[in-house]
């Protein structure tokens, strides 16, 4: 897996977003030799219905777990590098399931463990046929965070939500990861951005569900700001 850090102007006057990192895979590389065994596992064990209550096609829902697991797994190798190269006392947990929160019981992707203060990571990814740079700025896209469904009516928020951009409509996936494969980590936002006047809540042409989210997503941080953010020393 090769990490290029790209450069882009958004174009917006009141934004401060200006990079991405690009993961580069290779036909023979381990990670996706891992993601391909254990596609049809995974995909046996997690939840075929998507937002809308929808059940997906057997394809479809083998596609969606395989971005799910690429994103976390570039999500976990960008935090340990972080932790390593600043020498910071942490670990990243990945998710075991259920977990109690204040909030109430919900799924955690990873968990970010720095001087003993734990950090829940949210993971979420879209598809952009026109391009990454396309879906950063344009408004079309999303820095997705909590939502909620006919079936769920609340979602405990995560503290930090990170959004990978996959460049191919959703219904090339399977046939992407037989070869060489591209993917982009375009950064996130916290908690408390959602919260906030960015946060808006849409369908994202999903019936019955509505997500929290802020667009475009070159208004939230970018890929090494939501770093910075996450791997900050906490004085509270």
């Amino acid at each position: 897996m090769e990490t290029i850090l790209k450069h882009i102007t958004c174009g917006h006057t009141n934004h401060t977003y200006n990079q991405y990192l690009e993961f580069n895979f290779s036909k023979e590389d381990k990670i996706l030799e891992v993601v391909r065994r254990k596609a049809s596992e995974l995909t046996n064990t997690l939840n075929s219905k998507d937002p809308s209550g929808k059940i997906r096609s057997l394809e479809d829902h083998t596609a969606s777990v395989v971005r799910g697991a690429l994103a976390e797994i570039c999500s976990k190798h960008i935090l340990e590098k972080e932790i390593k190269s600043r020498n910071l006392k942490g670990f990243v947990k990945e998710s075991e399931g259920l977990v109690n929160t204040s909030d109430g019981t919900t799924e955690i992707d990873l968990q970010l463990v720095i001087d003993g203060k734990h950090s829940d990571i949210e993971v979420r990814s879209s598809c952009v046929r026109n391009g990454t740079e396309f879906g950063i700025r344009s408004g079309y896209f999303n820095i997705i965070g909590w939502y909620i469904t006919s079936s769920k009516s609340f979602e405990p928020p995560k503290d930090f939500y990170l959004m990978y951009l996959f460049p191919f409509n959703a219904n090339e996936t399977i046939s992407k990861i037989k070869d060489k494969f591209v993917m982009h980590f375009v950064g996130g936002a916290t908690k408390a951005m959602l919260e906030g006047p960015l946060g808006r809540y849409k369908t994202l042409k999903q019936d019955g569900a509505k997500y929290c989210g802020i667009s475009p997503i070159c208004a939230g941080l970018d890929s090494l700001q939501v770093i910075e953010k996450m791997t900050q020393k906490r004085c509270d």
